[in-house]
């Protein structure tokens, strides 16, 4: 093959690649959420929390949904999404959700008191952040995101 073709294709691969990889928006402030038990926890120290609590090494991945109520509708779908991920265990997922009227449905919620900075400019009727393990808003949406999204941006995590 001569050279030109193949800085080509390599070009061609490295360009797909990086196509199919999600790219960070914004690195998001630290901020608090708690489960059901009220246990605290912090996503500056999300996987000493975890392993304290729960003796195991994880390095979770978070998707985060504020709503002003849990019976709005794109919330109700984005839970749908969320629990149709495949593997969703090993992609570390952990489900977050703020609801302005304070309820809550699932294990993990964010207080009033806890507000992260970047909500503060999004609307509160619905919006959802994917949040990578560095604390990088990956995807930012005023939609449900669906499965096949969030699969792309967490994938599984080797060894589990």
């Amino acid at each position: 093959m001569n050279r030109a073709l193949y800085r080509f294709f390599l070009l061609l691969a490295l360009t797909t690649v990086a196509a199919c990889t999600p790219q960070k928006l914004y690195k998001a402030n630290d901020f608090s959420f708690y489960e059901d038990a009220n246990r605290k926890y912090y996503t500056g120290s999300l996987t000493e929390d975890f392993k304290k609590h729960y003796q195991m090494e994880i390095h979770p991945v978070i998707v985060l949904v504020k709503t002003d109520n849990i019976e709005n509708l794109k919330y109700d779908a984005q839970r749908r999404y969320v629990a149709a991920v495949e593997g969703a265990e090993e992609r570390q997922i952990i489900y977050v959700v703020y609801s302005a009227d304070g309820s809550y449905r699932d294990g993990y919620h964010i207080k009033k008191t806890d507000l992260p900075d970047f909500f503060k400019s999004t609307d509160d009727r619905f919006h959802v952040y994917l949040i990578n393990r560095n604390n990088e808003v990956l995807v930012e949406s005023s939609q449900p995101v669906p499965t096949e999204e969030i699969e792309e941006a967490f994938p599984k995590m080797k060894g589990w």
